[in-house]
C-alpha cells in the first residue's frame, strides 16, 4: 500500500514538475519572441515560486494522509490561502523593488496563480480520490 501512495507522489511531483516547464516555456516565448520589449528577467522566477508552494501542498498533502486522512479538505483550503497571501506579498515586494515591469509581472503572476491553482485542485482531486479508493477497499477486507 505505501508503494502505491509513494509512486502517487512521484507521479504528482512529475505532474507538477512538467506543468512549470511547460507554462514557463509558453510564457518565455510569448515574452521572448512575440512581446521582448515586455519580457522581464526575473521572469523565472514565478514559476520557481509556484513549483516550490505546489510541493509543499503535496506533502502537506501526505502528512495529513498519515495523520487525519478525514481532514484533507482541511490542509488544502489552508495552503490555498497561504499561496493567495504569499502571492500578494510576492506582488508587493517585487513591484516596489522593479516599478519599471510591475505591469507584466502583474499579469504574469496572476496568470500563473489561476493556472496552478486549478493544475493543484485536480492534484487534490487525484490525491483524493486515491485516498478514498484505499480506505474503501479497506473497509471491505475489514468486512
Amino acid at each position: 500500500m505505501h508503494k502505491l501512495l509513494f509512486k502517487l507522489k512521484i507521479k504528482l511531483f512529475c505532474l507538477l514538475s512538467i506543468a512549470y516547464v511547460i507554462v514557463g516555456v509558453i510564457g518565455g516565448f510569448i515574452f521572448g519572441l512575440l512581446i521582448p520589449e515586455e519580457y522581464f528577467g526575473l521572469f523565472p522566477v514565478i514559476g520557481v515560486f509556484y513549483w516550490v508552494l505546489g510541493l509543499i501542498l503535496v506533502v502537506s498533502l501526505d502528512r495529513c494522509r498519515k495523520t487525519n486522512p478525514d481532514k484533507l479538505m482541511n490542509t488544502f483550503m489552508p495552503n490555498k490561502t497561504i499561496k493567495f497571501v504569499l502571492t500578494l506579498l510576492f506582488l508587493i515586494l517585487y513591484t516596489n523593488f522593479y516599478p519599471e515591469v510591475k505591469m507584466q509581472f502583474a499579469i504574469s503572476l496572476v496568470c500563473n496563480f489561476f493556472i496552478f491553482s486549478f493544475l493543484e485542485m485536480y492534484i487534490y482531486f487525484l490525491y483524493n480520490k486515491k485516498i478514498t479508493q484505499k480506505k474503501n477497499r479497506h473497509e471491505i477486507h475489514k468486512q
